[in-house]
């Protein structure tokens, strides 16, 4: 596992250095979108970059999912990628 010590912005709007992995600097990213109040894996801003990589859905989401908009791809009635890809 790789971990790089990395200055982030903090609660107070000051700033913390902080040693962190993927999956906490995942977190901490969406924390900080969230403004700081609220727990990422209650997010359910399915166009973040991040999304798909966050944690776990809300049973909610998978209830009633959001439809997602069109890729470019999908648009020009091309193959879209293969995921992970």
């Amino acid at each position: 596992m790789q971990i790089a010590v990395h200055t982030i912005r903090a609660v107070d709007g000051g700033t913390v250095t902080v040693k962190l992995n993927r999956s906490k600097a995942i977190k901490a990213m969406c924390t900080e979108c969230m403004g700081f109040e609220g727990n990422p894996s209650e997010c359910i801003s399915a166009l973040c970059p991040l999304f798909p990589w966050r944690g776990k859905i809300l049973l909610a989401w998978k209830k009633e999912p959001v439809q997602q908009p069109l890729t470019h791809a999908a648009e020009n009635g091309e193959a879209p990628l293969p995921a992970g890809a």
